[in-house]
């Protein structure tokens, strides 16, 4: 009886054995592929690649976009530079015009040429018109802060004032002279006369460029030179409304190194320091416009 008990059990063992093992076996046999790439996996899948498309196309969009807003912006500044070229040289223009007029007056060049010498009212009076008129000349202009005239023969003239002759002299021997002559012109543009600032006391904060013009001596063996600052002011308001955006610097260097400038700089900051500008000037070219921005 137990024998036959016990055979049971056995069988009933074995068939729970089978069975766990046959339901073992297909769990085993699931296929791997199909485990891992199902459905929630390829839903995750294909959402990873979209938004990596998505990163992708910002990113050359974003490259694309970056790079055409500053080649407009560039495009812009030299549109700004070219107007504010035009602006100085028609300014320019406009000084030299006047320089030419004071030159080709008859009353000046005789009188700087000695002609009425042997007439000493005449000459004194022809002084003080000649006088009253270049003081005329300077304060109604926009542009010209000051005009100076000396010459070989006679006294000179500063704005209305009287200049010994004896500036005359003192200029033949100045670094203005010198880089005048080395101009090889009847007209040169500087940023400063130091000579004429320390000797007549005017002030380099009140003009910012001067043009220095040979008088015309009618073959005469007196020379003189007419000497006419452009107003700061003139210069500076230029500069503003070129308007570069934040963080822009611009300026203008004259052929003697004066450097004036507007924007966002530090006191030692120097276009003539910045290696952009020295390869500009090894460039030798005649009319060059350089933009600094930072970007």
């Amino acid at each position: 009886m137990k024998k036959g008990i016990k055979s049971k059990e056995d069988l009933i063992n074995k068939k729970i054995k089978k069975l766990f093992s046959k339901s073992s076996n297909s769990i085993n046999k699931i296929p791997i592929k199909k485990y891992i790439f199902g459905i929630k996996t390829k839903l995750i899948l294909s959402f990873f690649i979209t938004v990596c498309f998505i990163i992708v196309l910002g990113m050359v969009s974003y490259s694309k976009s970056s790079k055409d807003i500053k080649e407009n912006y560039i495009n812009n500044g030299k549109i700004s530079l070219d107007m504010m070229a035009e602006y100085y040289e028609l300014g320019m223009n406009t000084v030299e015009t006047k320089a030419i007029q004071i030159d080709s007056d008859g009353v000046l060049k005789k009188y700087y040429t000695g002609a009425y010498k042997h007439n000493p009212l005449e000459e004194s009076n022809r002084y003080n018109e000649i006088k009253k008129s270049i003081m005329a000349s300077s304060v109604a202009d926009e542009i010209v802060q000051d005009i100076t005239i000396i010459a070989g023969y006679g006294n000179g003239i500063h704005s209305g004032s009287t200049l010994d002759n004896s500036v005359y002299t003192g200029f033949l021997d100045s670094g203005e002279k010198t880089l005048f002559d080395s101009a090889g012109d009847t007209t040169v543009w500087v940023g400063n006369h130091t000579y004429l600032d320390e000797t007549i006391k005017t002030s380099q904060d009140k003009y910012s460029l001067s043009m220095i013009r040979e008088l015309s001596s009618g073959g005469s063996k007196h020379k003189g030179y007419i000497i006419i600052d452009i107003k700061k002011e003139f210069v500076d308001n230029i500069l503003a409304k070129a308007n570069f955006g934040d963080g822009s610097i611009t300026g203008i260097i004259t052929m003697d190194g004066r450097e004036i400038l507007y924007g966002n700089y530090h006191d030692e900051f120097a276009f003539s320091k910045e290696s952009f500008f020295q390869d500009t000037l090894k460039a030798d070219k005649k009319d060059v416009y350089v933009m600094f921005m930072n970007m």
